[in-house]
């Protein structure tokens, strides 16, 4: 994705990282992405984009989470049930 809509977006999380080391520019992968430290990695990425060291796409993730997916799932099967059960049960007719 372009660093111009990672800057934009709050959800997106860079998964690249750069370290600028006596003249070469060191690419470096950020494994778990963390709210805290999202604004500088974009900054240097953005700094390094703009340079022409790096291309002006990164790869991102979305950081969505999963919490709330969780929480919603429990709820559900806490008010209908067990979804896979119901849906034998419609499928053989019983």
């Amino acid at each position: 994705m372009n660093i111009s809509k990672v800057k934009g977006k709050w959800h997106l999380f860079p998964l690249e990282d750069v370290e600028d080391q006596n003249m070469a520019l060191n690419r470096k992968l950020v494994i778990i992405p963390k709210d805290e430290g999202r604004e500088k990695i974009v900054e240097r990425l953005s700094n390094a984009a703009d340079a022409g060291k790096i291309d002006s796409y990164v790869w991102t993730t979305p950081g969505l989470p999963m919490l709330i997916f969780v929480l919603l799932g429990l709820i559900a099967a806490l008010t209908l049930g067990d979804f896979v059960w119901l849906l034998i049960r419609f499928v053989i007719g019983g």
